[in-house]
C-alpha cells in the first residue's frame, strides 16, 4: 500500500482533487505517507491558482503532515503541519489580477469564520513577500520561524521569530 506507484497515484488524485474543489494547481516532486503513523510528506511543493502556474502563491523544499485518526472519519484537521524552505507571495498585477485562486461566490458576511483545526504549526525560513503593482506597495518578511502548539482555553502559544527587518 506504500509503494512508489501507489503513492504517485495517490499525489495525481490529490492534485486533480485540490484543482476540481478549490481550482488550484499543485506541483509536487513527491508524496510520501505512512498510513500507521497517519504522516504525510510532500517535496518541493508549489500550490497556484489555475492559470497561474508560473507565479504561485506558496513554495516550499518540504510539507509534512501528521493527521488526527478522526481524519479516518472524515473530519479536516491536522496534528501537526511542517513546512521548511517555504515562501509565501501574493502578488496582483498593475489590472488587480491576483495570483490567489478566486473565491467561490459570495459568503455571508455574518457566518462565522472557516476554521482549520491545526494542533502544531512549525515553520521554518519561510519568505513573505506581498507586492502590489495596482497600489505600488511591496512587503518582505524574510525568514519567518515558529513553532506553535494549541493550548486548550488559550490558543496558540510559542516562539515567533524574523531573522530579518520587514522590508
Amino acid at each position: 500500500m506504500h509503494t512508489n506507484p501507489v503513492q504517485e497515484r495517490v499525489l495525481n488524485w490529490s492534485i486533480e482533487e485540490l484543482e476540481r474543489r478549490f481550482d488550484l494547481d499543485l506541483i509536487a516532486d513527491d508524496l510520501h505517507y505512512n498510513l500507521a503513523s497517519r504522516r504525510v510528506t510532500m517535496t518541493t511543493v508549489r500550490p497556484a491558482a489555475v492559470g497561474h502556474d508560473d507565479n504561485p502563491f506558496f513554495t516550499a523544499d518540504r510539507v509534512t503532515v501528521q493527521l488526527p485518526w478522526a481524519a479516518f472519519r472524515g473530519q479536516l484537521g491536522f496534528e501537526e503541519v511542517a513546512i521548511a524552505g517555504g515562501s509565501v507571495t501574493i502578488f496582483r498585477n498593475a489590472q488587480g489580477v491576483s495570483n490567489l485562486p478566486p473565491g467561490r461566490g459570495a459568503r455571508d458576511p455574518n457566518a462565522r469564520p472557516r476554521r482549520i483545526d491545526i494542533r502544531n504549526l512549525a515553520i521554518s525560513d519561510l519568505d513573505f513577500v506581498y507586492r502590489d503593482e495596482q497600489r505600488d506597495i511591496e512587503i518582505r518578511t524574510p525568514q519567518i520561524s515558529t513553532d506553535l502548539d494549541w493550548v486548550a482555553g488559550e490558543g496558540a502559544r510559542g516562539p515567533l521569530t524574523i531573522a530579518e527587518d520587514v522590508l
